[in-house]
């Protein structure tokens, strides 16, 4: 069955959603793991709350050179990251939603690359970013995370409010694909892609 959001499109060369060195080095501060590569459809629907919304986010997106642009000017310091619970991969927070949508425009069938950030609750139920485990026995070092901690299935944020009411619910679960992603940790001596 075809979905409503693909649709076949020739291109001389793929849209591209321009990532800077500084982003990544932001989101290596941010204690993001990495990054993944992942379509931009799967972003939407892990960042919305209903097929009604993702419409509206690509109905209000500027185009991709606008982005593009406001990266390369600094503008725009992060890349697109999802913020994930790494005990149940449910999406805890973002950023890029409206790139993934300019891109989406383009080229349905696109991919983005996509920090991720794991997030844990402590015993106290607050939510804290890792990105290392500290070993409990000797020699008490940090094991870094990596791309491969990822939860293998995605599904969507939780919307509060009244956003429910108004869009819709829809619940959506993403398998990932490590095929090209990056450690920010691992691979610390290796520049980004």
């Amino acid at each position: 069955m075809k979905s409503r959001y693909t649709a076949p499109i020739t291109w001389g060369r793929e849209p591209e959603l321009v990532v800077t060195p500084e982003q990544m080095d932001r989101a290596r501060s941010n204690k993001a793991v990495g990054y993944i590569w992942m379509h931009t459809i799967d972003f939407l629907l892990l960042t919305t709350p209903s097929d009604a919304y993702i419409k509206h986010v690509i109905d209000e997106a500027l185009p991709l050179e606008s982005y593009n642009e406001f990266s390369r000017s600094g503008e725009i310091s992060v890349p697109p990251f999802l913020m994930i619970d790494i005990d149940t991969g449910e999406v805890t927070g973002h950023e890029g939603r409206h790139r993934a949508a300019s891109l989406f425009k383009l080229d349905p069938t696109a991919e983005m690359r996509v920090s991720i950030e794991l997030y844990e609750n402590d015993e106290h139920g607050r939510r804290h970013a890792i990105y290392y485990r500290e070993l409990t026995s000797p020699p008490w070092t940090k094991t870094f995370l990596s791309v491969a901690d990822i939860p293998k299935v995605l599904s969507t944020e939780c919307f509060g409010g009244n956003i429910y009411a108004y869009w819709g619910k829809r619940i959506a679960r993403v398998a990932i694909n490590l095929e090209g992603a990056h450690n920010y940790w691992y691979d610390q001596a290796r520049r980004w892609d």
